[in-house]
């Protein structure tokens, strides 16, 4: 049996508080048949694609993940994955990249220690 499906469903981590230098791994799991073509964006003026990422297919289910090595906060803000296989309309959602800067996060770390 074949069955086609548009791109029907995106999951996507919403939000990441990362530390500066750590590295970023966000992924986008799409559901269509046939696999949908998965584009990465930065979401700003103007929205810029984003290239590099890395897809995994299969029949009914599509991966790509976009890596950032090594974090700092010209990395920070909203990030879109688009998916679409040519039927139906694209499907998209997006996720927050929260660099947290070195010395903030030691800051923080002592204040909470007792």
């Amino acid at each position: 049996m074949c069955w086609t499906v548009a791109a029907e469903s995106v999951n996507i981590t919403s939000e990441l508080f990362v530390n500066e230098t750590a590295a970023v791994t966000l992924e986008c799991v799409v559901r269509a048949n046939p696999a949908a073509l998965i584009t990465w964006f930065r979401v700003g003026e103007p929205e810029v694609e984003v290239v590099g990422a890395k897809a995994e297919m299969s029949v009914s289910l599509t991966k790509s993940r976009l890596f950032i090595a090594h974090a700092s906060t010209r990395n920070a803000g909203l990030y879109r994955c688009v998916a679409q296989n040519g039927l139906g309309t694209p499907v998209n959602a997006t996720a927050n990249v929260v660099v947290l800067r070195t010395y903030f996060t030691t800051e923080l770390m002592l204040n909470l220690v007792p």
